[in-house]
């Protein structure tokens, strides 16, 4: 599988959330 992938979406997606 590719958790690498999976956990960098989540990081962009809970930076993308903390900046806006």
């Amino acid at each position: 599988h590719r958790r690498i992938e999976l956990s960098r979406r989540l990081s962009g997606a809970t930076v993308e959330g903390s900046n806006k």
